[in-house]
């Protein structure tokens, strides 16, 4: 399974987005930083991967501390 196998939703990884025949990890900034960041979302390319290496490493990021 490529790229386009792998789709939002709540069952499975909720931070992953198809772009443009790639991966797009998306995640919301909380209200209380954006100001100190200037973002609203932090985005970051995944790449083309399988759908269960894209689901680990979006988990990867999404557990991470800033």
């Amino acid at each position: 399974m490529l790229v386009s196998s792998v789709r939002t939703s709540p069952k499975g990884s909720p931070y992953l987005f198809s772009h443009r025949n790639s991966l797009t990890f998306r995640i919301r900034i909380p209200a209380d930083l954006q100001a100190c960041l200037g973002k609203s979302e932090y985005r970051r390319s995944i790449g083309r991967c399988y759908a269960a290496e894209a689901k680990l490493r979006a988990f990867r990021l999404a557990t991470a501390s800033f």
